[in-house]
């Protein structure tokens, strides 16, 4: 099947999609709401059909499928404004313009997702049916993507599905997302860092410290091979050392050794929320026991303030866990401690640069 058979096949089954979705609209409306539009899109769908030697005007059909668009924005209808988006792309898909087909699909991903956050404005009840088929879209041009090397932009789209994802509490596929875009970023520490962060902050509140501690890990393998460009020794991750310590000193003075003063602060307070046993079994415990010690070793990347601030934390923590051991009828659970790591991993988001001032 060639494209102009496929691209054929393909609006007439939007249309069928967008008829019905109408005609349910129409019964609530009255019958003459959207007429004029289903009219429109199938006067431009019916250029595309295939004619005895002549073939079908793809670009003009864009440009008509564009300006039904805007029109359906200006009325609100971003469902249906998002459906002839789709078929633009299948034109674009029809003209082998793979980058106008990714961003067509984009598009009607982001009025799809405009369309699920009405419905949820206005509690509407329903299975999220547009969100679902956003991100279906946004999956499609991050695989146009990807097909044509320009694996940055895979990598935006990633977030930006993931940052809609939060909005609607699916954390656990937002923090799928943050990994796939740090994933494609493997050649750019920096933004990688930064994808792994936000996918290890939904692991936070989904309360999966473990995971969350895993992602930290990977995060200090960027880190080491920033700490390997300046002529070291790659870290031995099998061998439990103070990584964090090596790799501030060996960083700064530069932006990475403030992701490890961040990285660091992050490590002890996910330590503090699992037990003890698997705190001495983890590979960071080294750098815990640094602030397990009153006057413990002073790091040049961490400002005095947070390392105090740090040392209160972790040896209140201690103290907590022996009255939770001493006194098991009095103390009815461990939750209070965790609140108040929790609490403490909160205030670490906005206080963890090396003088100390706020990264917010």
């Amino acid at each position: 099947m060639n494209n102009n058979e496929c691209l054929e096949n393909s609006v007439t089954d939007s249309s069928s999609v967008i008829q019905t979705s109408m005609s349910d609209k129409n019964r609530d409306s009255g019958g003459n709401t959207h007429a004029g539009f289903l009219a429109s899109y199938r006067t431009i769908s019916s250029k595309l059909k295939k004619r005895f030697l002549r073939k079908p005007n793809v670009i003009d059909a864009i440009d008509q499928y564009q300006q039904l668009n805007k029109f359906l924005q200006s009325e609100g209808v971003h469902q249906h404004a998002a459906f002839v988006m789709l078929a633009a792309a299948r034109c674009h898909e029809a003209l082998n313009n793979p980058t106008g087909e990714a961003e067509k699909v984009v598009r009607a991903a982001q009025l799809f997702m405009e369309a699920e956050m009405e419905s949820k404005q206005l509690d509407f009840s329903g299975f999220e049916e547009n969100l679902v088929e956003a991100v279906d879209c946004y999956e499609l041009a991050i695989r146009i993507y990807c097909k044509i090397n320009r694996t940055s932009l895979a990598a935006t789209l990633h977030a930006e599905v993931a940052n809609a994802l939060v909005l609607f509490g699916r954390l656990e596929e937002a923090a799928s997302h943050h990994e796939n875009a740090a994933a494609l970023l493997e050649g750019s520490p920096a933004p990688a860092i930064a994808a792994y962060e936000n996918a290890m902050e939904c692991k936070i509140r989904l309360q999966d410290y473990s995971g969350a501690l895993e992602l930290l890990e990977r995060i200090l393998c960027h880190l080491d091979t920033m700490h390997q460009s300046k002529g070291n020794a790659p870290l031995d991750f099998e061998s439990p050392v103070d990584y964090f310590g090596i790799l501030g000193e060996s960083l700064r003075p530069s932006v990475y050794s403030d992701i490890v003063a961040r990285s660091e602060v992050s490590a002890i307070l996910l330590l503090l929320h699992l037990p003890e046993a698997a705190q001495h079994k983890h590979k960071f415990s080294c750098t815990l026991e640094r602030y397990r010690t009153c006057g413990g070793v002073r790091v040049p990347y961490v400002s005095h303030q947070l390392q105090l601030l740090m040392q209160s934390v972790v040896l209140a923590a201690e103290v907590w866990w022996y009255i939770l051991r001493g006194f098991p009828l009095i103390i009815p659970s461990r939750g209070v401690c965790v609140n108040m790591c929790s609490t403490a991993l909160v205030m670490e988001r906005g206080s963890t640069t090396v003088d100390g001032s706020s990264c917010v």
